[in-house]
This record gives C-alpha cells, sequence and structure tokens, in this order.
C-alpha cells in the first residue's frame, strides 16, 4: 500500500518525505514516525485509508490514464515519423526512376 499517496491527498499537496513526514516499518506495519507539518494534525493511516480510499483509486486511475495518452501520443508521433520517413523514400525512389528513365532516353 502506498501510504504516501494517502498523506498526500490528506494533506493536499506534495510532501517531503524526508523532512516533513517520515514513514517507518518495524516489521509490525507501516506507521508515521515524524510528523512535521504544523497546519495539519498527525493522521492515522488506517482511518486515511478510509477517507480517501475512493480519491485514492482515482488518483490511480488518473495516473494510469495519463500513462496510456503519453504512450499513445509516442505511439502516434513515432507513426508520423515513419510515415515522412516512407514519403521521403517514395520521393526519392520516384527522383531514382525519372533519373534512370532520362539516363535511357538520352541513350
Amino acid at each position: 500500500m502506498d501510504y504516501s499517496k494517502f498523506i498526500e491527498l490528506y494533506v493536499g499537496r506534495k510532501i517531503d518525505f524526508l523532512n516533513e513526514v517520515i514513514l517507518q516499518d518495524d516489521g509490525q506495519g507501516v506507521y508515521i514516525r515524524d510528523w512535521n507539518i504544523p497546519d495539519k494534525p498527525k493522521p492515522d493511516l488506517a482511518q486515511l485509508q478510509i477517507d480517501y480510499a475512493d480519491a485514492y483509486r482515482q488518483q490511480i486511475q488518473k495516473e494510469q490514464l495519463k500513462a496510456k495518452i503519453k504512450k499513445a501520443r509516442g505511439l502516434i508521433i513515432s507513426s508520423y515519423a515513419m510515415d515522412i520517413d516512407n514519403t521521403k523514400y517514395v520521393l526519392l525512389l520516384k527522383s531514382a526512376i525519372r533519373k534512370y528513365k532520362t539516363g535511357l532516353e538520352e541513350l
């Protein structure tokens, strides 16, 4: 479980997990070792999971959708680049054929 996402949803912004919030797991589950966000009370991780479960799922789905869109854009761009390369190749081929035909006509 990615507790950092639940904490960011709770606080409403990106968190510095080296200075503001430190999560720790000593073998009995993850807990908040240090909480250095004065404008929000230190939450209970289990309660965060309950309170922000829907928002968490929506955020994950949004990130997955963004990744799919990014991949699709890359495929479209690479396909477009291939089309350009193919067009250049066809134009070069046509030019070579014209030159060849012209060369034959001159003989």
